[in-house]
């Protein structure tokens, strides 16, 4: 494959391990592919098509309708086994059929109380106790050859299976509702219901011996179809009560997607791709860019230095003013530890947050704390609004007021950042710096902001000034800070292709650079400094590759950045 060429079919190929640095594969077909532990680096992969070929597809439904299928069968034959105990002859089954229903109860309460975290270790030590009692008493039972040692033993051994055939059922029921859920199958509630009846009454026909153990049979086998159902739609839900049954459908229906296991995606571009079903785990995501990407809650990205999606919205207009608050007050909460990597405007009544925090605390309940700030906040007077933005350093809540404004007022407004916040869309640049842990030094500016009518020479001179201030030529051959910024100057104001407001742009980021060379040592101008370098790299993108700023600007900003210290 040539550099920069577009593979429109790739499915199942692989690519594992190799280095396709700035490779395009836009508008790919990518289902099945394999480019784990490869170097992608500013690989563009928009409007890909990723995630399960159709043999996996129909693979995948079909292993979800079976364990459907089983754990009708295993539930209903579980429920004749307690069935028979209960309704058994002698006093010792009974007794054990009682102590199955009560354990069963209780398992059931937990499940639907606590979730599947907690009782997947409770349901380890009642089934190793059950199992370990059942040899004990086995062994006494049958040293004596009496029919109460008999009696125990079975139904010691019958509560074992009984108890494990509805555990079993209810776990397969949820985890096939969710595989099939997750693969976007038709109608999946109604389906896998329907083959789990099947199972059930042939689990039934197997299991019953006495008519009267039919009730108990059906009863448990409708308790596990229904409770199955609602975990695993639930689970994928990403309620997080059943974060295993989710984790354990995505990590199965992922083995069949496309993998980027390991990859290194620092700086690409998923730009409006379908993403379902695809393997990010332990990926790099520095940097990667998600705008109208599909299918992101349907990839598994364990480990992969991603985002999470903390979500604000409301029944009405979104009130930009207590949303700045809001988002500054839950940094807050996770000093050093929350990083704003972008936001994305859906409408009036819905923001979206990528973030990274290193804690506990799921996107769900992150989306629930901040919903929960904000309402309070909108209760406030707005005397109480107003002081809060006084009193915060720099009127750093105030200045990002004004970019979820625009964001509320433009759907898919676009944020990304990492440690710096650059919004974007088509050709508008808005820079936003220091988001880190308190959404420090947000520069109020908008998208596309009006430069008809600036006086590019007013501009270019205020560049220039600044530009002869930096030292003069040093005695190496090498062309200096001075030498470069001077040309990337000229190239920028001589480019007939470049629109003056983007030229008014692309000269205040080099004035940028002028002021980071002159105070090396600054902090802030450092950061500055490398805002100014995205943004120019965003201005020419737009622009054929055989312009002349491009071709410059590919000389000259890696040998900038390499004086400035920003890389």
């Amino acid at each position: 494959m040539t550099e920069n060429s577009v593979a429109p079919n790739l499915r199942g190929k692989h690519f594992s391990n190799k280095n396709l640095e700035g490779k395009d594969f836009s508008h790919a077909d990518i289902r099945g592919a394999d480019f784990s532990h490869a170097n992608l680096t500013n690989a563009k992969f928009r409007q890909v098509k990723a995630g399960l070929p159709p043999s996996w597809t129909m693979g995948l439904a079909t292993f979800s309708l079976i364990l459907a299928f089983l754990a009708g069968l295993t539930s209903a034959y579980g429920g004749a086994v307690i069935g028979h105990l209960v309704m058994g002859n002698a006093d010792e089954l009974r007794l054990f059929g009682f102590l199955a229903a009560i354990t069963l109860a209780i398992f059931l309460f937990i499940v639907i109380a606590r979730g599947l975290g907690t009782m997947r270790t409770l349901a380890e030590i009642i089934a190793a106790g059950l199992i370990a009692a059942t040899v004990l008493v086995a062994i006494i039972a049958f040293s004596p050859e009496q029919e109460s040692g008999l009696n125990i033993a079975l139904g010691a051994n019958f509560t074992v299976v009984g108890l494990v055939g509805v555990i079993t059922g209810i776990l397969d029921m949820a985890l096939g509702v969710a595989i099939a859920k997750t693969i976007i199958l038709p109608n999946p509630r109604i389906l896998t219901s329907a083959i789990a009846f099947l199972g059930a009454i042939l689990g039934a026909v197997l299991g019953v011996r006495q008519t009267g153990a039919f009730f108990i049979a059906g009863i448990l086998a409708m308790i596990t179809i229904v409770l199955g159902t609602h975990i695993g739609f639930q689970a994928i839900s990403n309620n997080q009560k059943y974060w295993l049954i989710r984790w354990l459908a995505i990590t199965i229906v992922a083995s069949g997607g496309t993998k980027f296991i390991g990859a290194n995606l620092t700086d690409a571009d998923f730009t409006k791709a379908n993403l379902t079903h695809t393997d990010f785990s332990n990926a790099n995501l520095t940097r990667t860019r998600w705008l109208q990407a599909e299918g992101l809650d349907f990839a598994r990205r364990e480990v992969a230095s991603s985002y999470e999606i903390v979500e604000l919205s409301v029944g009405d207009s979104i009130n930009p003013q207590s949303a700045a608050i809001a988002l500054q007050q839950l940094a807050q909460k996770y000093p050093d530890k929350f990083e704003l990597l972008a936001i994305e405007g859906g409408g009036e009544n819905n923001l979206k947050f990528h973030t990274k925090v290193t804690e506990t605390e799921t996107p769900l309940q992150l989306s629930d704390k901040l919903n929960q700030i904000y309402r309070q906040i909108q209760l406030l007077p707005d005397t109480t609004k107003e002081q809060i933005l006084l009193d915060e350093k720099d009127r750093y809540v105030d200045r990002l007021e004004n970019l979820l404004t625009k964001a509320i007022e433009k759907p898919n407004y676009y944020f990304e950042t990492e440690g710096n916040v650059t919004m974007t869309q088509n050709k508008g640049n808005v820079n936003i710096t220091g988001t880190q842990g308190n959404i420090s030094g947000v520069v109020a500016a908008g998208e596309n902001q009006n430069m008809t009518g600036v006086a590019i020479g007013a501009i270019s001179g205020a560049v220039t000034n600044t530009i002869n201030q930096l030292p003069e030529t040093s005695q190496s051959e090498q062309p200096n800070l001075k030498e470069l910024l001077t040309q990337l100057q000229k190239a920028i104001e001589t480019e007939t292709e470049l629109p003056n407001e983007d030229k008014a742009e692309a000269l205040e980021q080099v004035k940028t650079l002028a002021e980071a060379g002159q105070t090396p040592q600054d902090i802030n101008l450092q950061k500055a400094a490398k805002t100014a370098m995205k943004i120019l790299k965003g201005t020419t993108s737009g622009l054929s590759e055989t312009t002349k700023l491009v071709l410059e600007c590919s000389k000259l900003l890696p040998a900038i950045s390499a004086l400035l210290m920003l890389v």
